[in-house]
C-alpha cells in the first residue's frame, strides 16, 4: 500500500516528512528541495527506514517545511490497513 501527503509551497523551500508509531519511534525520515507550487504530492509506501512493511495500524505523520527562513509543522494521525 501506500499513502499520499498533500501540501503547497509559495516559496522553494526543504520538506521533511517524518513518520512514527504510535509509541513515538520514528519509523521514517525524508527531506527533499522543493520548488514553489500548489498541488504538491509526497508518497510514502508504508515501509521504514529498512524498507520493510510496516504493519496495519494507527501513524502519525509529521510534515515540517521550511522556506525563507520560516518553518511551519503539520502533525496529523493516518489509519494504515495493509
Amino acid at each position: 500500500g501506500y499513502a499520499n501527503f498533500n501540501y503547497s509551497l509559495a516559496n522553494p523551500g526543504k520538506v521533511t516528512v517524518k513518520i512514527f508509531n504510535i509509541m513515538g519511534e520514528l519509523i521514517w525520515e525524508e527531506s527533499r528541495n522543493e520548488t514553489s507550487g500548489d498541488n504538491k504530492v509526497y508518497t510514502w509506501y508504508c515501509d521504514n527506514q529498512s524498507r520493510t512493511k510496516i504493519a496495519s495500524g494507527v501513524y502519525i505523520y509529521r510534515i515540517i517545511v521550511e522556506e525563507n527562513s520560516r518553518k511551519y509543522i503539520t502533525t496529523k494521525k493516518i489509519l494504515i490497513i495493509q
